[in-house]
């Protein structure tokens, strides 16, 4: 009810005040954003993922589409991988 509707709007306000603040130092995620390409180190556990977007961009293919569930890490994996 009208409490979980309070309590819904306050976690919605504290993310979105995380999201715009710089990460503390030492600690690699990127919070609600996706991983850039300054950040590729940090991004780990798509490597043949990464290494099989890239064998394909590389060679006579020029488009790859990636697709999957919001938040699944697609543009992270644009990004960084």
């Amino acid at each position: 009810g009208e409490r979980w509707t309070h309590i819904a709007g306050e976690l919605r306000q504290l993310a979105l005040t995380l999201a715009g603040r710089p990460r503390p130092v030492g600690i690699p995620y990127p919070g609600m954003r996706s991983f850039d390409v300054r950040e590729s180190q940090y991004f780990a556990g798509r490597e043949s993922e990464a290494d099989d977007l890239a064998q394909r961009l590389s060679g006579r293919q020029q488009f790859v589409m990636l697709f999957g569930d919001s938040g699944s890490g697609k543009s992270s994996l644009a990004k960084a991988g």
